[in-house]
């Protein structure tokens, strides 16, 4: 017969695999991979043992970058020092291709229009320092990592069906491009309390206070082959160019709470207000004369704001009994996109 202590391990391992295959997101911040103007990539842990975890970390007593996801992870630690660097490399494919078929339906080739393989790659870092005065615990940390990336590339080319009938590749109409570069950072101090209850038992409080600052490039481009200009005459075909140079300034505030209970079990929470960081730049459009319409030149000059929404974070960690040092992680994540946009629907997010 099983005993308690095999029951919970495998209920613990019944919950993680439910709650590993049911993740509900929003595409607020779901990144195309092109980036487009607004949106970007919403980066979770640069931690390796965070992202091999499943993004989990909200109580981690063994990874200085653990500070970042829960201020008052800092007197949790295990040690009374701690210094984390972290990167990522990232890398993206994308091919798109339409079948071709011939006069007779019989079918040719794949017409690849788009093909795109980009490498990202960001960093982040983390130290920290803790001191204990008899059951009490005072600890300071700062880290710096990205929060969302706005980079993206994207390019493809626009072909009709012409010379498939003669088994031959048809010409490149147009080429249209998306580059898109930046990445809003973040940089907080933070600070955590911690007091012993009992032996195995504490419970930690902390804050942190972050400047978030992010200088974004977007571009948008179609320009016509020369085959297309020949087919039809010169300024007939106008090409389009969209750019959009933009600034986020601004500050956000995390509180955080850690408890440890007993020497095989750990709770963590965060909360996060909603954040408002000032927006500022310019969207040129310039679209080329063509035929008796004049050329099109447009500076919009962008001014506003731009709203991350407020979060909460709760997690459990279970510690087994083993040499392994296995840690058993479950998070449920709750984000307040109706903060944003009374269109958005609030989002729960499992780990």
């Amino acid at each position: 017969m099983l005993s308690n202590k095999h029951l919970i391990i495998f209920g613990l391992l019944m919950l993680v695999s439910l709650l590993g295959a049911f993740s509900v997101s929003d595409n607020y911040y779901g990144h195309p991979p092109y980036g487009q103007a607004s949106l970007g990539q919403r980066y979770g842990v640069l931690d390796a043992r965070g992202m091999a975890m499943g993004g989990t970390g909200v109580f981690n007593d063994m990874r200085p970058g653990s500070i970042a996801i829960n201020p008052a992870n800092i007197t949790v630690q295990n040690r009374y020092a701690g210094l984390s660097l972290n990167t990522i490399i990232n890398r993206a494919e994308d091919t798109r291709m339409l079948p071709l078929y011939n006069s007779f339906d019989a079918y040719i080739d794949d017409s690849v229009y788009a093909s795109n393989i980009n490498a990202f790659t960001d960093f982040a870092g983390a130290g920290f320092a803790a001191m204990t005065f008899g059951k009490l615990h005072l600890g300071l940390g700062a880290y710096h990592t990205p929060y969302i990336s706005f980079s993206g590339k994207y390019s493809e080319e626009i072909r009709n069906n012409r010379n498939t009938d003669s088994d031959g590749y048809p010409e490149k109409i147009a080429q249209n491009e998306i580059d898109n570069v930046g990445t809003l950072m973040k940089t907080a101090m933070a600070a955590s309390i911690g007091f012993d209850l009992a032996d195995y038992w504490n419970v930690n409080l902390g804050m942190d206070f972050a400047l978030m600052s992010a200088d974004v490039e977007q571009e948008t481009t179609v320009r016509w082959s020369d085959w297309s200009v020949q087919q039809v005459g010169e300024d007939i075909l106008p090409e389009y160019t969209r750019t959009r140079d933009w600034e986020l300034e601004g500050e956000q505030l995390k509180l955080g709470a850690a408890f440890r209970m007993g020497p095989r079990w750990g709770i963590g929470l965060t909360m996060t207000p909603k954040t408002s960081l000032d927006l500022s730049g310019t969207d040129y459009t310039l679209r080329d004369a063509y035929r008796n319409v004049a050329q099109d030149s447009t500076v919009v000059v962008m001014d506003g704001d731009y709203d991350l929404p407020a979060e909460f974070k709760a997690g459990i960690s279970y510690y087994p009994r083993n040499v392994m040092r296995t840690v058993f992680n479950a998070e449920l994540e709750m984000v307040q996109y109706s903060d944003v946009d009374d269109l958005y629907d609030d989002v729960f997010n499992f780990y």
